[in-house]
């Protein structure tokens, strides 16, 4: 978060949201790709962590700028209902995803090489 609240005052909001989402889909992509349990932290932990972070403070600076004397307030809210986005999205892609509760029956030759 830190790196995308020093890139807000140093390029434009348009190229510091396309370097966020580069990052943090690339991470996503590539750590489909992995072979150790490592690389896949490191692509997919490291990388797209620095990608969220880097877009992640975009909306509170905006807001900063619009409502300097109540920089708190704003903060928090944005971070609450970012928070509680979450979890609506998740029940939601759960629901549409498997909607009628159907275990998974996936099963794994090789488990004990994870």
């Amino acid at each position: 978060m830190q790196l995308g609240a020093w890139l807000f005052h140093k390029i434009d909001i348009r190229q510091q949201i396309m370097f966020g989402a580069s990052l943090f889909c690339a991470g996503i992509y590539f750590a489909q790709f992995m072979k150790t349990y490592a690389e896949f932290i490191l692509c997919y932990c490291i990388l797209s962590g620095i990608g969220m972070g880097v877009f992640w403070v975009l909306p509170v600076e905006c807001a900063w700028s619009y409502f300097p004397n109540h920089r708190a307030p704003v903060a928090g809210s944005i971070f609450s209902w970012m928070g509680i986005s979450t979890i609506f999205w998740s029940w939601i892609t759960k629901n549409t995803v498997n909607p009628n509760g159907v275990p998974g029956s996936i099963i794994m030759p090789n488990a004990t090489e994870i």
